[in-house]
């Protein structure tokens, strides 16, 4: 998993990521970016891959992810003039 941050222009919003790659059954990882989908959050599914898992055991075939999903951090407010 991995998080990071874009650089924003002055006053502009900030752009955070996070990539990660779910593993599982496929109807589990359905449900769950069916509620990140339906959430209500700002969080917004930038990119999405689906692949079978290699070398899985188990009776139901095993699905990977690859899932960046972003989002948008309002900046820091200026300090106040005179603030100390």
């Amino acid at each position: 998993m991995t998080y990071s941050l874009q650089k924003a222009e002055e006053g502009m919003p900030i752009k955070a990521s996070l990539t990660f790659r779910p593993q599982g059954e496929y109807a589990a990882i359905r449900r769950f970016i069916h509620r990140l989908e339906t959430s209500g959050s700002y969080l917004y599914i930038e990119s999405l891959d689906a692949n079978r898992a290699t070398g899985s055991r188990q009776a139901a075939p095993l699905v990977v992810f690859n899932l960046r999903l972003v989002t948008y951090l309002r900046p820091d407010p200026p300090p106040a003039q005179g603030a100390t």
